[in-house]
């Protein structure tokens, strides 16, 4: 383990030779003394006791108390509550039952169909009253309950049709079909829109503002606009933009955008974002920084998408915030130019080639590994071990999927551990070939 490590297991050993002993004979003393609070501190003693004579115990601590208290109470008020509902229920048949009876029908025989449909007829159902629009689909607030619960037209469709008519209104009083709904959303998405650009324009006035953006392969769920539709494109590159400022520091989205295919260069995405930017009525606003990983499309001193934005359309000096996810392509560069010689393509010729020939590969077949451990000088050996242990780890730690985010650096570090001569359990069985991915210089 490195310095860091042995440095933080000692602290932690440190720490727990501070925590409370309570074999010391001393301990409620020692406890409050550590308190500082006799009410707490009382409730701490009393709490220990009770565990050293085995009584069965609770809550512990004045925190946990006051949640006890609070569920307590909770529990309470639902027992009241069911009291009361059956009393009232009771109240309720018996006078329903009181008033079937009388001189009359004394002498007839009993009925219990009788009784149970006066019971019925005596507790009538409570309705209110409330004013609909006629085009009930084009509530606001029911079109955005709608997008978040991502339900279609014909589902908005089928909840609406049985409100209105339990509201007492027929066909003719409402507007309500599926291409009704279709529009009212589309209608509603686009001035939401509208006032969130506006909000965002009245947000960045003064304040110095930072753009951000970065590309994903995501899916294009933009089907439909009000004047045309779209065509649903599935795994389409995808540009997000995103402005920060002092009154909104965590970033608002500007746009989620398409980037047409051939149109990937660092001058493409530049206008893009200059043209997004006037859409939202943001060209005049102080931008003092530029965020943006650290692709040669987006960082080329010459025709990068931040160097075009600063010299062409900004035409002022701005920071440079680039993003440290990608600060490990620099070592990793120069190790694969040693290896693999220097290109200037944002993707390597040799990983394509590869990616082209996977058709033919045999995938049953074994993998080649590195030459047996004992022809390794001992240095090197040392190295192996270490690797392996350090890979083993990430891979086995219970919060691996925190620490490696994305399937492929998983698939890497398995590679590298089968390669060492040490396979993943999962590898064990039989060698697991997968076809190439994404080949650009960041992979």
């Amino acid at each position: 383990m490195g310095e860091r490590y042995r440095k933080r297991e000692q602290e932690v050993e440190e720490e727990n030779n501070q925590l409370f002993d309570i074999s010391r004979k001393n301990w409620k003393q020692e406890i409050i003394k550590d308190r500082n609070d006799k009410k707490i501190s009382d409730i701490d003693i009393e709490y220990l006791e009770r565990c050293q004579r085995g009584e069965e115990v609770g809550a512990f601590g004045g925190g946990d108390l006051k949640y006890s208290k609070k569920i307590f109470v909770r529990q309470e008020r639902k027992q009241r509550k069911r009291r009361d509902d059956k009393v009232d229920n009771t109240e309720q048949m018996e006078e329903a039952v009181a008033g079937s009876d009388s001189e009359d029908d004394a002498t007839e025989d009993y009925h219990p169909s009788k009784k149970l449909k006066s019971v019925k007829e005596s507790v009538k159902e409570a309705r209110i009253s409330c004013s609909l629009p006629r085009n009930i689909s084009k509530i606001p607030e029911l079109l955005a309950a709608a997008d978040t619960c991502k339900l279609s037209n014909n589902d908005v469709a089928r909840i609406l049709a049985p409100i209105a008519k339990a509201a007492g209104l027929s066909e003719d009083d409402v507007v309500l079909s599926v291409n009704t709904v279709r529009r009212n959303r589309i209608e509603a998405r686009e001035e939401g829109s509208k006032r969130v650009l506006e909000e965002l324009a009245e947000m960045c006035e003064g304040e110095v503002v930072t753009l951000a953006w970065d590309e994903k392969q995501m899916d294009n769920e933009v089907k439909e606009g009000i004047d045309k539709k779209v065509e649903v494109k599935k795994r389409q590159e995808m540009l997000a933009i995103v402005v920060s400022c002092p009154k909104f520091p965590e970033g608002k989205t500007l746009a989620i955008v398409p980037m047409e295919e051939g149109k990937g260069r660092g001058r493409d995405i530049a206008e893009r974002i200059w043209a997004e930017m006037g859409k939202a009525s943001l060209q005049n606003i102080k931008i003092g920084g530029l965020c943006f990983d650290t692709t040669s499309k987006n960082s080329g001193v010459t025709n990068g998408a931040a160097k075009i934005l600063q010299s062409v359309f900004l035409k002022q000096e701005l920071l440079y915030l680039a993003c440290r996810h990608h600060t490990f392509e620099i070592p990793l560069a120069a190790v694969w130019q040693l290896l693999m010689g220097f290109t200037k393509s944002s993707e390597d010729v040799f990983c394509n080639e590869v990616a082209a020939e996977f058709p033919n590969v045999d995938t049953e077949a074994e993998f080649s590994t590195l030459p047996p451990a004992s022809s390794y000088p001992p240095a090197m050996e040392a190295m192996r071990r270490k690797v392996i242990r350090l890979l083993t780890a990430l891979l086995t730690n219970p919060n691996s999927k925190e620490q490696i985010p994305r399937d492929d650096f998983r698939e890497a570090f398995e590679l590298a551990l089968v390669m060492l001569g040490s396979p993943p359990p999962r590898w064990s069985e039989r060698s697991r070939w997968r076809k190439c991915g994404n080949t650009s210089h960041a992979r």
